[in-house]
């Protein structure tokens, strides 16, 4: 597998729509974390990994429809693999990540918030100082990766733009 798999149009337009329903819906448990302990007032951002189905609070990463998400981003990488965490991340504009890597052997991001060219928002790949890669968050975008890329997620530009949210899939390789 090449560095950075994308893949537009990744759902269909109903299940994606569906989607975005949940993310911005009171079924998922946000929680607040930060990306970097030692700026930790510059890089909070939420994260949900429990989504409110069949009247209780489960882990989304045992959600048959999130499993079936999985089922179709595997179908990308090509090897056997298992997924680890099943998470959405919500980052509030302004707000910025800090390069790091993931656990597991590949990470799949599928970006679920509108986007308008404007905002910024991207995710940052970094391999050197003279080789980097970025990617924009366009809705319905799912991209794969080598997880000990190191990487950061930037969040919209203005405060006046919407939350930057993406579901992130941990994938460990069988």
């Amino acid at each position: 597998m090449k560095d950075i798999v994308t893949v537009d149009n990744f759902l269909d337009k109903e299940d994606f729509f569906n989607l975005r329903e949940i993310a911005y819906s009171d079924s998922l448990h946000w929680k607040k974390q930060v990306s970097d302990g030692t700026l930790s007032r510059f890089t909070s951002f939420d994260y949900s990994e429990m989504i409110y189905e069949d009247s209780d609070w489960i882990p989304i990463s045992q959600s048959k429809s999130f499993i079936s998400i999985f089922n179709l981003v595997k179908d990308h990488i090509k090897k056997n693999c298992s997924v680890g965490r099943i998470y959405f991340n919500r980052q509030k504009p302004c707000v910025d990540g800090c390069l790091h890597t993931d656990e597991g052997d590949y990470t799949a991001l599928l970006y679920v918030s509108e986007y308008e060219k404007e905002w910024g928002g991207f995710t940052q790949f970094f391999y050197s100082e003279s080789k980097q890669e970025y990617v924009l968050p366009v809705p319905n975008r799912l991209i794969i990766f080598d997880a000990s890329i190191h990487h950061k997620g930037y969040g919209f530009s203005h405060n006046w733009n919407p939350d930057r949210i993406s579901l992130a899939f941990k994938i460990y390789v069988d």
